[in-house]
């Protein structure tokens, strides 16, 4: 079993919209033991799988731009309603909310629920083609020294 599972969401594509999988590359080598990191591409189905192999999920996407680019927001367990708009063109099938809806209500009855943390960026920038916008790429070490200092606090010892 993973304790910890942390999912980059994103297109690198895309400009902004690959900043998951740009902190995914950030983590590389850096984690505690039973951590995995892994870029996600679009399809979040795989966290359904993960539902249930994981102690803790951790997902890192970017989300629509509320006045602040590159500004992290940390939501821990949240419902649909709490999570910052989808960029705008957002390259998921289904999205972040639906997702953990599906999973929560496909799990066994009585299991216990993987602990959930989300990282959502401000975007400022989701053109084909694009590179991460300045504000974006600012955002990536921070967030990924704090995913390392969140893991390492949760790691058993």
């Amino acid at each position: 079993m993973t304790r910890t599972l942390i999912a980059g969401i994103g297109n690198p594509d895309r400009g902004d919209d690959g900043v998951g999988p740009a902190v995914i590359a950030a983590l590389t080598d850096r984690l505690a033991d039973g951590t995995r990191a892994i870029p996600l591409r679009g399809d979040l189905l795989p966290l359904l799988d993960a539902w249930s192999q994981a102690e803790r999920i951790v997902l890192v996407d970017a989300c629509a731009d509320r006045g602040a680019p590159g500004r992290i927001h940390r939501l821990h367990n949240p419902v649909a309603e709490e999570l910052p708009p989808e960029a705008p063109t957002s390259s998921h099938a289904l999205g972040m909310a639906e997702t953990l809806a599906l999973a929560r209500a496909l799990a066994e009855p009585g299991a216990a629920a993987p602990d959930v943390v989300v990282y959502a960026i401000e975007g400022a920038c989701f053109d084909f083609g694009a590179p991460l916008s300045p504000p974006v790429a600012a955002a990536i070490e921070p967030l990924a020294k704090q995913i390392v200092a969140d893991t390492a606090a949760t790691a058993p010892r």
